[in-house]
């Protein structure tokens, strides 16, 4: 697993103090990243990000979670929740 830390801020963004790979593949990897939010808490965050785009364009990953039930249809799960920017 390969960890990277940084010590940069930035007024008003968060402050990024690591990003650990956990798992990575050809279109997608999949990091834990460290963060400090606006009122100086650490915490931690799953992440996904895409392979393919080098630089700091903007880019977006979707999740769909799919509930298969015995017996029932496929179920698609929404869930609506706060996600913190990081990088932007």
């Amino acid at each position: 697993m390969e960890t990277r830390e940084s010590t940069e801020s930035s007024p008003g963004k968060h402050l990024v103090t690591s990003e650990e790979l956990i798992s990575e593949g050809k279109w997608v990897k999949f990091e834990k990243t460290t963060y400090m939010d606006p009122t100086g808490k650490t915490r931690t965050w799953e992440t996904v990000k895409l392979t393919t785009r080098k630089g700091k364009s903007a880019d977006a990953v979707s999740v769909i979670p799919v509930l298969q039930r015995t017996l029932h249809h496929e179920c698609v799960i929404l869930v609506k929740q706060f996600r913190p920017p990081m990088g932007s």
